[in-house]
């Protein structure tokens, strides 16, 4: 990122990044593994507690209700979602409880609960967004920030620079004293300079303004400057990097539809060899579905973890199936393989069998109806001891 030319230390102490962090914890806004590490805010956890206690998640319980608020909510339950299994279940009793993380729910959203995934992501979602509430507009920008990918360093310079622009007062620019003087200097020389003017320019200028004795005014008009300066190369930085995130989100989007579309619909694999639904189903199972947690607490699917657990044998078996289907093109070289293993395990078997079969003396087979092998009375073979 380019370099700015407003350094103002000396009227406030710059602030670290992880000041900018709401309450230091904008990472877990972000990814919120446990309920009890969220609620850092001590008046969040009592609202959260306050309205759902131990007691509101057992199951049992929820169902408990006195007559009078039976009648009371005769109508919502009237209302309320037709859950088919227990995540969804628990989500609609709360709803109808009046839990504040449920209230605002659709039905749309309790009945998709189908899982212990979909309902740990649901309550995320909800938490995150209590998270944010409490957030200030500042806190908000930042973490909005760093989730579109800005660099903490660039969000520190932005955030360090208008927080001092907007602490300057007129009296501070007036001041007479030594510290006024290298204000008004420095905002009107950074406003110069941010307008394009080199820096030896600037100095000339700047000069000239106190030589004219207009430099109380100037340096007003250059705070007013700046803070459009700053705010606007900001909101430009802010912007690409929002523009890059989203679209990056729509891509990822239309690519995991195209692949289960390309999966579950197309029948035929490597151009010739029709796979049954079930099986489909299976594959995108494995590289779509959540199967497991990596060790950040992160949702990874079956060939995720198997690559993780199995890096070697993973790229391994990948290469091996590369080659024998020609990049991925035909079974026929696997297909001629397992033909010649096929093959070699039957003349094997042929040649046990043969091997053990009783045989003459000069080698060759005995054969049933043999008077060396066996008897024949009546049509009727018996085997010799």
């Amino acid at each position: 990122m380019e370099d700015f030319n407003l350094d103002m230390s000396f009227i406030s102490d710059g602030i670290d990044i992880n000041d900018l962090n709401p309450e230091n914890q904008v990472e877990e806004v972000k990814e919120p593994e446990k309920q009890e590490e969220i609620h850092q805010d001590d008046g969040l956890e009592n609202e959260i507690t306050e309205n759902l206690n131990i007691d509101d998640l057992n199951l049992e319980s929820v169902g408990e209700e006195t007559e009078e608020q039976k009648g009371n909510k005769q109508t919502e339950n009237k209302e309320a979602p037709s859950p088919n299994n227990t995540y969804s279940s628990i989500a609609s009793a709360f709803k109808v409880d009046g839990v504040p993380l449920f209230s605002d729910s659709d039905d749309e959203q309790i009945n998709g609960l189908k899982s212990a995934d979909d309902f740990e992501d649901f309550l995320k979602e909800k938490l995150e967004k209590v998270i944010s509430d409490k957030l200030d507009e500042t806190q908000k920008r930042i973490n909005n920030a760093l989730t579109y990918g800005m660099e903490p360093s660039d969000i520190q310079l932005f955030e360090n620079s208008l927080r001092n622009l907007n602490s300057i007062t007129d009296d501070a620019i007036s001041d007479e004293g030594e510290n006024g003087e290298a204000l008004r200097r420095q905002l009107i020389q950074s406003d110069l300079i941010n307008r394009g003017f080199s820096e030896e320019k600037a100095k000339k200028l700047t000069q000239q303004s106190f030589d004219a004795g207009t430099d109380v005014d100037d340096a007003k008009d250059a705070l007013k400057s700046n803070k459009a300066f700053y705010q606007k190369e900001y909101d430009k930085i802010f912007n690409a990097n929002k523009e890059v995130y989203e679209n990056n989100v729509k891509a990822q989007k239309k690519a995991a539809e195209d692949f289960k579309k390309n999966v579950l619909e197309d029948k035929k694999a490597f151009g010739e060899v029709e796979v049954d639904s079930k099986t489909r189903q299976k594959i995108f199972d494995v590289v779509a579905k959540p199967f497991a947690k990596d060790a950040n607490g992160n949702s990874i699917t079956e060939i995720q973890k198997y690559a993780d657990e199995n890096p070697v044998d993973f790229r391994k078996y990948l290469a091996y199936f590369y080659v024998l289907t020609d990049g991925f093109k035909s079974l026929n070289k696997v297909k001629d393989v397992v033909s010649k293993e096929v093959r070699k395990k039957e003349i094997n078997a042929l040649e046990r069998t043969l091997n053990s079969t009783a045989r003459n003396n000069d080698g060759s087979l005995k054969f049933m109806g043999d008077d060396s092998w066996g008897s024949d009375k009546g049509g009727e073979i018996i085997l010799l001891s």
